[in-house]
């Protein structure tokens, strides 16, 4: 379960998320952008976002069949 960040203007929740994660590892939550590009680079694939009720969702990944 990740919460993925909108690609412009996130809401003050998701922004709270992200700046909780950059003050206690120096990374930062992804775009669905990013994280597509991340899972290509590991010869991944994104296969579904399930949305939940909550701020997260659960980014369904597969092996690239092109690789």
């Amino acid at each position: 379960m990740e919460v993925v960040l909108p690609e412009q203007k996130a809401d003050v929740a998701r922004a709270s998320f992200d700046m909780q994660m950059f003050m206690g590892t120096r990374e930062r939550e992804r775009t669905l952008t990013q994280w597509k590009s991340l899972f290509e680079r590991s010869g991944m694939v994104l296969q579904d976002l399930v949305k939940l009720q909550s701020l997260g969702g659960i980014l369904v990944i597969r092996p690239n069949s092109q690789d």
